[in-house]
């Protein structure tokens, strides 16, 4: 079984996390991988619960030293975060390329890219403390105007920390919403 490595999307959203991240504060790294965002986070001073549907991933966060559950998405997590941090799934992948592996749940998103990441923006909001921030990744090429629309339907302000360009894979965006 195979854990989603750090890639440029994982440096992408990195890149934006220490500017978000106190000592003591709670976040929630749903899609862990291969935990390099729950660590980091820990390494700032926060307390860190990591999530993936996979258990591998589950093991190798707990290796790190983090806290890690297997659940999809919010489907095994109580409680409330300061800030909860996603880098979903965000490819479609062609029916006869999906056998199942955990790899390739790292990587598709289900129809248009989006299925994930919209359920994960349509229950986000039950998991933050009052003055929490989410941060979560997206491709431009899986609608970044239905993904604002979701945002405001669900009542989040929302703005764009970074664009940045990926070889082979188009415009990747780090998004910070908050309500």
């Amino acid at each position: 079984m195979e854990v989603y490595p750090p890639r440029e999307d994982t440096k992408l959203i990195l890149s934006v996390l220490r500017n978000f991240i106190k000592p003591g504060i709670l976040v929630l790294d749903i899609g862990t991988g291969s935990g390099v965002v729950g660590k980091f986070a820990k390494e700032l001073g926060a307390e860190v619960l990591a999530v993936d549907v996979n258990p591998k991933a589950v093991e190798e966060a707990r290796k790190l030293g983090l806290k890690a559950v297997q659940s999809d998405l919010f489907q095994n997590v109580t409680g409330k975060f300061d800030l909860v941090v996603f880098n979903p799934p965000y490819l479609e992948l062609p029916p006869e390329e999906l056998k199942g592996e955990p790899i390739e749940l790292a990587l598709h998103g289900g129809k248009k890219g989006r299925e994930i990441l919209d359920r994960f923006l349509d229950q986000v909001g039950e998991f933050l403390k009052e003055g929490g921030k989410v941060i979560f990744l997206q491709s431009e090429r899986n609608g970044v105007r239905e993904t604002e629309e979701r945002l405001k339907r669900n009542g989040f302000n929302f703005r764009i920390l970074k664009r940045e360009y990926i070889p082979m894979e188009g415009y990747l965006l780090v998004f910070l919403a908050w309500r």
